[in-house]
């Protein structure tokens, strides 16, 4: 049950308390962060209510005690596959990790909310002390590990907690259902988020140094690829709401990346004394929970809480398009960073086109390369639009977003598939066998084999929690 589907905005009402009572068949279980007395569920607003998503139904239980965290667990699973306990078990060193590397953990109790269907479209979504993950059922094998590793979405969404849950702008807070405004600093919301979880997993030993380069830096770095280099950070975040409203997203990768650099900054600037996580911090004691920072002037307001030399960084990176320094950086911690590097090993493809969105329509074929083998066997045409695929007896729809773009990572050399087309006003079944390319490693990250006890020093700051 979601609140801000269901219940409308009243104009007037949004600081009015509100109650609600639900009626369901009694042997059903109910999931939420809010308090009920008697049946009976209340909030301060309209705001509290719409941040407090409901899970009910035939669900599993579990329950975590972190410090002095409470997580509670509630998990719906069609075909009982995936179970709350099996949840408890992989977020507790997650979290542990994110308590570990913030040294608190930012609320007193914070409800995971798990619904899996077999045709579930969906994703995950955060609030002030709770996260709802809506996703496709599968068996764990398939949750818990690369390429879909459900323990990166877990930590991210509860690292919302810091931000923008707790740190954010006055455009955010109280937020204007009526006319919202565009904050510049969506690259803090998702950038830094993505950079925190990144950072929890490394101090919880979820992840290796090896790993985390290769998951979150340079799988952030090909993301960046998919994205206008010519829009600013802050221009896909004042433009979310419509001119950019396809550019916004940069701020999961590009924003990643640049919070990373800031971290690397403040730490050779104060020589492992302070990073991001200490600025972020001081930004929370002054304008945590009840109090936004003013959005026009956050970056300021980082510049005075620590060094001069930050500005150039936010100039250049987040107000700026000049490209990223990755080259620089990641030689001031000891490593090499290869834009591209040949293999001479050899992988699966099945398409040489791109994909156009007009008048609503997303996924229209576009720029085929007509000579390419697949391409003639599939007999796909410019302008046919994208509807889903074909992958070892199972339809995979393009709605079903994440395992649409896993599954062709698992397809062998001439391993057959069929796309699923609409053309013309029908849908067709399109059949090939996959192609053969070599493997371009793209934004590769290598040690370097005699790194100077700086850059070692400076990689053990950066790294370190």
């Amino acid at each position: 049950f979601n609140p801000a589907v269901v219940c409308g905005y009243v104009q007037g009402y949004q600081a009015s308390p509100i109650s609600v009572t639900f009626n369901y068949p009694r042997w059903w279980k109910v999931g939420t962060a809010l308090q009920q007395r008697d049946g009976t569920y209340y909030t301060k607003c309209f705001d509290e209510l719409v941040d407090s998503p409901f899970l009910f139904g035939d669900l599993t239980t579990a329950s975590l005690r972190i410090s002095n965290t409470t997580i509670d667990i509630f998990c719906y699973s069609e075909h009982k596959l995936l179970s709350a306990t099996l949840f408890a078990d992989s977020i507790k060193p997650v979290i542990l990790g994110v308590e570990e590397f913030l040294t608190k953990l930012p609320v007193p109790r914070y409800v995971f909310l798990f619904f899996f269907k077999k045709e579930a479209v969906g994703w995950a979504l955060e609030h002030n002390y709770s996260s709802v993950h809506a996703l496709r059922e599968a068996k764990p094998e398939l949750l818990f590990r690369p390429p879909f590793d459900i323990n990166g979405v877990i930590v991210h969404e509860f690292c919302h907690t810091v931000t923008p849950l707790r740190l954010h702008s006055d455009v955010i807070e109280p937020f204007n259902f009526e006319c919202p405004v565009a904050s510049r600093h969506i690259w803090l919301y998702e950038g830094a988020t993505e950079w925190l979880t990144g950072m929890a997993l490394l101090a919880g030993g979820t992840l290796s140094d090896e790993e985390f380069l290769k998951r979150r830096i340079t799988k952030a770095r090909q993301m960046v690829d998919v994205y206008d280099s010519t829009v600013s950070l802050v221009q896909g975040s004042l433009g979310c709401y419509d001119r950019y409203e396809r550019e916004w997203a940069n701020a999961y990768g590009k924003g990643q990346l640049v919070t990373q650099f800031m971290d690397m900054r403040l730490k050779e600037l104060s020589h492992g004394a302070v990073g991001l996580r200490e600025l972020i911090l001081k930004l929370m004691e002054e304008y945590g929970d009840g109090k936004t920072f003013p959005d026009e002037k956050l970056f300021d307001i980082m510049v005075s809480l620590s060094y001069p030399e930050l500005r150039e960084t936010i100039d250049k990176y987040l107000l700026g398009t000049e490209p990223l320094p990755m080259k620089e950086y990641l030689a001031k911690v000891g490593y090499e960073y290869v834009p591209e590097l040949r293999t001479g090993k050899y992988k699966s493809y099945i398409r040489r086109w791109k994909h156009d969105t007009k008048n609503g329509v997303s996924g229209i074929i576009k720029d085929l390369d007509t000579t390419d083998a697949v391409v003639k066997q599939l007999g796909i045409r410019n302008g046919d639009i994208r509807k889903g695929m074909v992958y070892r007896g199972t339809v995979i729809r393009v709605e079903e977003s994440r395992y649409f773009r896993v599954a062709p990572d698992s397809i062998e050399i001439d391993e057959p598939f069929a796309f699923i087309v609409e053309r013309d006003g029908k849908e067709l079944r399109l059949h090939a066998r996959a192609g053969k390319e070599e493997v371009i490693e793209k934004h590769k990250i290598v040690p370097m084999s005699n790194p100077a006890n700086e850059q070692l020093e400076l990689r053990s700051w950066w790294l370190s929690h």
